[in-house]
């Protein structure tokens, strides 16, 4: 299922099979990568576990959108951690300041 989340960010819902071994991470979110659209938008994906299974796959933006959005292009993701950025929300847009 694709729709937009509460913030109107867009969001893909995951269905794991009542079968599948339970996950032990601790944490909602589990990855947090940073990567580009098609477009040239810089864009983040959140992915979220709950009770143990993948539950939502979720962008936010880091520059401006406006319309509809895409998702990153594979070859550009990154692990946020591994970017050595960070970022802070200033108004409607994300502002790199380190």
């Amino acid at each position: 299922h694709t729709g937009e989340s509460k913030c109107g960010c867009p969001s893909i819902s995951l269905y794991v099979k009542e079968d599948t071994p339970l996950g032990t991470c601790s944490s909602n979110v589990i990855s947090d990568f940073v990567g580009v659209t098609p477009e040239g938008k810089k864009v983040g994906l959140l992915l979220f576990q709950k009770n143990g299974k993948l539950n939502l796959l979720e962008e936010y933006e880091l520059d401006v959108m406006e319309g509809d959005w895409g998702f990153p292009v594979i070859d550009s993701l990154e692990e946020w951690q591994k970017t050595g950025k960070t970022f802070k929300k200033i108004g409607e847009k994300w502002v790199e300041i380190s």
